[in-house]
């Protein structure tokens, strides 16, 4: 089954094989790179619908900001004494654990 974004991206690659570039931003708002970027994705699916879904532009690794870091090693009693030389993942999940 399709997801319906895919679905509707589709048929816009419909339109724009049929009509054109112009027609296409006029009657969609979609921009020529979008557009390209599609054609390239069903392309490289060889033509299945299913690569036109959206997907997860979050990224894959995130980094720990430094102020968390830098007041965790400044206050150790924060986290109750336990343990006092934390790396900053580790102290990361001893604050969830505690909040």
């Amino acid at each position: 089954m399709t997801p319906k974004d895919a679905r509707r991206r589709f048929e816009i690659l419909r339109f724009f094989d049929k009509h054109g570039l112009a027609a296409t931003r006029d009657a969609f708002g979609v921009s020529r790179r979008t557009l390209y970027r599609w054609k390239a994705a069903l392309k490289a699916q060889n033509g299945n619908p299913a690569s036109l879904a959206a997907k997860s532009c979050a990224p894959k690794k995130r980094r720990i900001h430094k102020t968390v870091t830098r007041r965790l090693w400044r206050r150790p009693a924060h986290l109750g004494g336990r343990e006092r030389n934390l790396r900053p993942q580790k102290a990361l999940q001893h604050l969830n654990q505690a909040g």
